[in-house]
This record gives C-alpha cells, sequence and structure tokens, in this order.
C-alpha cells in the first residue's frame, strides 16, 4: 500500500489542478476578459507533491516525502476554492453550490494548514524523517498547537481579512474579543520559533 498511495496522492493532486484549469477555460469562453486562475498556487502545488511523491517512493519511512505530498494535494485545493470564490464574488459566475460566502470565509483561515506542513513540520524532519533526538519532540507538539491557534485566531477575526482577493466582506464569524487577537498573535510568534528552532 505504501507503494501506491504516494501515486494516488499525487494523482489526486493533478486532478484538482486539470480540474481549476477546465474551470478556467469554460469561464473565459463564458467572459473572456475575466480570468481568476491561481497559476502560480497551481505550480506550487505540483513542484511540493512532485518532491514528495519522488522522496516517498524512495524512502516511504521517511515523513518529509508524506508531509510534501499531503502539502502538495492542500495547495492545489486551496488554490481551487479561491479561484471558485473570486469567480463568483469578482466576477458574477453562478454559484452552483451555493456556498461562496463560506467558502471565501474557509479561505481566510485555511492558508495556514496548507501552508505549514512543508513549512513548519519538513524541517523538523528533515533529511532523514526523524527528529534530531527524541527530546525534540515539544517542537512538534508545538507547532502544531501554535498552527491551531493562529487558524482559529485568523478564523474568528472581526473585521475585513479579504486573503481571496474579494474586498469588502466581513467576517460572518468574526467574535469581538480580545482574546481572538492575542490567539492569533501568539499562536504565529510560537510557530516562527518552531520555524526558526530546527535552523
Amino acid at each position: 500500500m505504501r507503494g501506491v498511495l504516494p501515486y494516488v496522492l499525487f494523482a489526486l493532486t493533478l486532478v484538482v489542478c486539470a480540474g481549476a484549469v477546465v474551470a478556467e477555460i469554460q469561464r473565459r469562453a463564458l467572459d473572456p476578459p475575466h480570468s481568476t486562475l491561481t497559476a502560480d498556487i497551481l505550480f506550487i502545488a505540483l513542484v511540493v507533491g512532485g518532491v514528495g511523491l519522488l522522496v516517498a517512493r524512495a524512502r516511504p519511512r521517511n515523513v518529509v516525502g508524506w508531509i510534501f505530498l499531503i502539502s502538495g494535494l492542500e495547495w492545489a485545493v486551496w488554490g481551487t476554492l479561491n479561484d471558485q470564490v473570486r469567480a463568483v464574488l469578482l466576477d458574477g459566475a453562478p454559484d452552483v453550490l451555493g456556498a461562496a460566502l463560506l467558502l471565501e470565509w474557509v479561505g481566510r483561515w485555511s492558508w495556514v494548514p496548507v501552508v505549514m506542513p512543508a513549512v513548519l513540520f519538513a524541517p523538523m524532519f528533515f533529511p532523514d524523517g526523524r527528529l534530531l533526538s527524541p527530546r525534540w519532540w515539544p517542537l512538534p507538539v508545538a507547532g502544531l498547537a501554535s498552527a491551531l491557534a493562529t487558524t482559529a485566531g485568523i478564523a474568528f477575526s472581526p473585521g475585513d481579512y479579504p486573503s481571496s482577493g474579494v474586498p469588502g466582506l466581513a467576517n460572518p464569524f468574526g467574535i469581538d474579543a480580545p482574546w481572538v487577537g492575542v490567539l492569533s498573535t501568539a499562536g504565529f510568534a510560537t510557530m516562527v520559533a518552531a520555524v526558526a528552532a530546527p535552523q
């Protein structure tokens, strides 16, 4: 199963990226002047996923390859999600799912779980898939906690946070409380410290 799974994960990344391209072609056929394809994000998805495939195939016990494979798939899903949200909210495309506003909210905070696997956890286990020593186990735990805190802080921060490029939309789930800002700031600071620690 470990021999097949890397190909399955990368194939899913390819399918999601291909779906985003097909949707873009259809949008241009209907309204040529507008383009919402985040080609840079899809390119990152393919590169990160491709590196993960090479590592996981050659060293299936090395967790770094699996981190990159999962991260590549997350990048592809995130980029496609942002494309659809921008097409509906910026260009007036039909909201087929009826969930554009909900997906825009997801786009506000989902960059954290998308970016963090490769940026935060891969350096901790590089290059052989193991921590520097068993005493380093608090580091990934702190990294995970900080990522969760940052995600929650952004997700429930009130006001306008147009990460998907859609201006003027207030957070429908925003909470006007001091702990929200503290959670986001503390989480991000801890996350930066966790990234720098293995260096």
